[in-house]
């Protein structure tokens, strides 16, 4: 598998499990075991975003598109890092390259 279908796939995956919990409820019926096993992924997910999925300028894929790289930042958000968060901060950098004049993000 490629490095990009890595990328790709990571960010599905933190995707998914840092939107899980509001999609289950508001009190959704996970043992603390498996709270704590969602969590633990979601920060492994971030992490390798951190060392070996994120490009110097921002992006994660910016051979596709700043889709991917808007995704994973949302997905990071969602985990519970903030702007502050220098990955964070990478991304929406790069992202803000994108946005026109007439509002759109392309």
């Amino acid at each position: 598998m490629t490095q990009s279908a890595w990328v790709c796939s990571a960010a599905l995956l933190c995707l998914t499990l840092a939107l899980l919990p509001r999609a289950m409820g508001a009190a959704p019926n996970l043992s603390s075991e498996d709270a704590r096993l969602c969590s633990d992924t979601v920060n492994k997910a971030i992490e390798y975003f951190r060392t070996r999925g994120q490009a110097a300028d921002g992006s994660y894929s910016a051979k596709s598109s700043p889709a991917i790289t808007a995704l994973v930042t949302t997905a990071v958000l969602r985990a519970g890092r903030t702007v502050d968060d220098p990955l964070v901060a990478k991304s929406l950098k790069y992202l803000e390259g994108f946005v026109h004049s007439d509002g759109g993000i392309y």
